[in-house]
C-alpha cells in the first residue's frame, strides 16, 4: 500500500525520517534504512532605510548623515549588514538578533557635494538583499564673494561723494539668494543681478559726507550658508582746503 503525508511548518534544518508500518494484526516495523531531506531558506530579508536617515533628495547644511535601516527575514536570522556609501562598502552596527534587527552608522565630517548610499543585509542562509538608494546633498559653505571693477581699490582716497561697490558671488552647489552690503557697520540691501550659482551683487553709495568708510559684501545661498567678502575702506572728500594769508 501507498501512503501520503503532508507535514507543515518544518524547521529550516536537515531532517532524518523513516516510516513505521503496521499490519492488520498490529505488527510493525520501520523501513530498513533512514531517509534525509533539508528545508532551505531562499527568501531574502527585507531591507528598509528608516528615520532619522535623511530622505532621498535632501539638501542640508549639516556635514553628517546618520544612516539607519531595518532588516526583517521570514525564516532565518539576520547575520550582517553593510553600508555602501559613495560606492565604498563598510560595516554597520547591528542592533538586536533573530529575524528582525536594525543597523546603523553615523557618517561625519563629510565634504560638500552629493552622497549616495544603500544598505545590504544577509541572513544566516546567505540570502542577500539591498535597500533603495538615497542621495543626500551637503552644502555647508557660503558663496565666494570677490570685489570687481569698478569698485574703488582698498584704501582709496577719492575727490567725490559717491562710490560704486561691485562684487561677484559664486556658490559651488546652490543658487545665490540674497546680497547685503555692510556700510560703516550698517547693513543694507544690495542689488543682485543674475540668477543661479553665479551672480553680481552691487550698490551705488551716493551723497557721502567727507570721511573714511569701511564696507564689505555679504550673500547667502538658498540653504542659508553665508559668505562675506574682504573688508575695504575708502576716504571721500569734496571740500576744498581753506587757504588763509598769514604773516609775513
Amino acid at each position: 500500500n501507498n501512503a501520503n503525508f503532508n507535514i507543515t511548518n518544518i524547521p529550516l534544518v536537515n531532517h532524518l525520517w523513516n516510516c513505521l508500518a503496521f499490519d492488520n494484526v498490529n505488527l510493525s516495523t520501520f523501513a530498513t534504512a533512514n531517509f534525509t531531506f533539508s528545508v532551505l531558506d531562499t527568501i531574502q530579508p527585507a531591507v528598509t532605510i528608516v528615520g532619522p536617515t535623511p530622505n532621498d533628495g535632501t539638501n542640508q547644511t549639516l556635514n553628517s548623515i546618520f544612516v539607519n535601516a531595518t532588516a526583517v527575514d521570514t525564516f532565518s536570522a539576520i547575520d550582517t549588514c553593510r553600508l555602501e556609501f559613495n560606492n565604498v562598502n563598510e560595516t554597520m552596527t547591528k542592533v538586536g538578533s533573530g529575524t528582525s534587527i536594525s543597523c546603523f552608522v553615523n557618517k561625519t565630517t563629510l565634504a560638500d557635494g552629493a552622497h549616495s548610499f544603500k544598505v545590504f543585509a544577509n541572513d544566516t542562509q546567505n540570502n542577500i538583499n539591498v535597500s533603495a538608494t538615497r542621495i543626500v546633498t551637503i552644502d555647508s559653505t557660503g558663496p565666494a564673494i570677490t570685489f570687481v571693477s569698478p569698485t574703488d581699490s582698498n584704501g582709496a582716497a577719492v575727490g567725490r561723494s559717491y562710490t560704486f561697490v561691485n562684487t561677484t558671488a559664486i556658490d559651488s552647489l546652490f543658487p545665490v539668494d540674497v546680497c547685503n552690503l555692510e556700510w560703516a557697520v550698517v547693513n543694507q540691501s544690495a542689488t543682485k543681478t543674475g540668477t543661479g550659482t553665479s551672480v553680481i551683487c552691487s550698490l551705488n553709495k551716493t551723497e557721502l559726507t567727507d570721511g573714511t568708510y569701511s564696507y564689505k559684501m555679504f550673500s547667502n545661498d538658498t540653504l542659508g550658508n553665508i559668505g562675506v567678502s574682504a573688508t575695504r575702506t575708502i576716504t571721500t572728500g569734496t571740500t576744498a582746503p581753506t587757504i588763509t594769508f598769514v604773516s609775513p
